[in-house]
């Protein structure tokens, strides 16, 4: 069995296709915006799920991660 996930811009264009084996994926490269993603499986027999349903994705443009923190710094 095997998992596809394709990626959207909000104008329709398809971004990108990944297949994995596992249930989860991670996206990277992804700039800030809108997309929409489409989820599909393929069963051990070969037999595809129903249609995907469209489901939006928001990358935002700002991110909770904090910079790291310089113990010292030298400048000449």
């Amino acid at each position: 069995k095997e998992y596809t996930l394709t990626v959207f811009g909000k104008d329709g264009k398809n971004l990108g296709d990944m297949k994995n084996e596992a249930n989860s994926m991670k996206l990277k490269g992804l700039m800030p915006g809108e997309y929409v993603v489409k989820v599909g499986a393929v069963d051990q027999f070969g037999r595809k799920s129903l249609e995907p349903v469209p489901r939006d994705l928001k990358v935002p443009d700002k991110s909770a991660a904090k910079a790291p923190k310089l113990k010292k710094i030298k400048v000449d």
